[in-house]
């Protein structure tokens, strides 16, 4: 990109006069910098630009004044940064005719988990993610982003995956669905009542987007994932354990998953788990459980329960989940 474009694009000021007009990459470290690249300085750090004009930066974007001595460095300056990066985002999806669309964290799982091809890429929520991700995007790609405020100020005509309606729903347990959407049937899905709409309006927009996908294997989703268990709270494959540990980290999906267990089941049977470090509000009546570490979770071989809704990752219980018993049993 041409400096003067970017500086233009910013609305920045050009603090140096220097005789290469021109820089290659737009890069957030410092450290992957590469000869003739543009380094974006969010963090207002003068050790990071100087470690990334040793690398070879011809551009440098950021917060700071010019602080030193070689003119020929590109030094580009404005208030805000992020703001900034808003600005090039905007300018880059007009540039490279990008389609982006938004969904939420639940919408964006699905369409990752059943497209046959990658014909839509979904991005992270941080807007330096983002940035990373579109700049190095090719003319007529696809996204998903799931953060409202940020594809607004960056495609204002973004479209929304839209929850379906009218969907006839019959629920073989909580993990288990079968549904007819107008003239379709889908028999026994791993899927929770609770996500079929969702489901459904990705299938839609699929369809009507031409993107081809697969419901052939089980879904895969990080959300309500659930995982059986041993009454010693070791892993079982699914549906041979004793107890039933369901694991969210989207605080925005707890509040309705815990409705939908509290609908489904006695109360006695289900159990809340929560890090004590989190501060979340709820209005459960049951049983709550509070952790600080992974492994203060050996407690709860002696509670009465049969779901335990827990937020966290699933990934960070798994060592936990399949570790030794730390005394082997006897006979006496």
């Amino acid at each position: 990109m041409k400096i003067d474009n970017l500086v233009r694009i910013v609305d920045g000021v050009l603090q140096t006069t220097p005789s290469i007009d021109a820089f290659e990459e737009m890069l957030f470290d410092s450290a992957k910098v590469s000869r003739g690249d543009l380094f974006i300085d969010t963090d207002g750090s003068l050790e990071a630009i100087e470690e990334a004009i040793a690398k070879g930066a011809y551009a440098i974007l950021t917060s700071l004044d010019f602080q030193g001595n070689d003119d020929e460095i590109a030094w580009i300056t404005a208030d805000d940064i992020s703001l900034c990066i808003i600005k090039i985002l905007r300018f880059l999806t007009t540039q490279k005719s990008l389609s982006i669309v938004l969904a939420t964290p639940l919408q964006a799982g699905f369409l990752n988990a059943i497209q046959s091809e990658k014909s839509i890429k979904v991005l992270d929520t941080s807007l330096s993610n983002i940035a990373k991700e579109l700049f190095k995007a090719r003319g007529n790609e696809a996204f998903c982003l799931m953060d409202e405020t940020i594809i607004a100020s960056i495609y204002p005509t973004f479209e929304r995956i839209e929850k379906a309606l009218h969907v006839k729903i019959k629920p073989k347990g909580l993990f288990i669905s079968s549904f007819f959407d107008e003239e379709r049937y889908f028999h026994e899905l791993r899927l929770p009542a609770l996500f079929v709409n969702d489901l459904v309006g990705v299938l839609r927009f699929c369809e009507a987007k031409n993107i081809v996908y697969s419901l052939e294997s089980p879904l895969y989703l990080e959300h309500f994932y659930p995982q059986f268990i041993t009454n010693n709270i070791r892993k079982k494959e699914f549906g041979m354990g004793e107890k039933v540990l369901i694991f969210e980290d989207d605080e925005t999906l707890l509040k309705d998953e815990l409705a939908y267990l509290e609908d489904q089941i006695r109360s006695e049977q289900l159990l809340l788990c929560l890090p004590q470090s989190k501060s979340i509000e709820t209005s459960f009546k049951g049983e709550i459980f509070y952790f600080n570490e992974v492994d203060e979770c050996e407690a709860l071989k002696d509670k009465n329960f049969k779901f335990a809704l827990i937020f966290a990752k699933k990934e960070s219980f798994e060592a936990f989940l399949t570790r030794d018993f730390s005394t082997q049993p006897t006979l006496f």
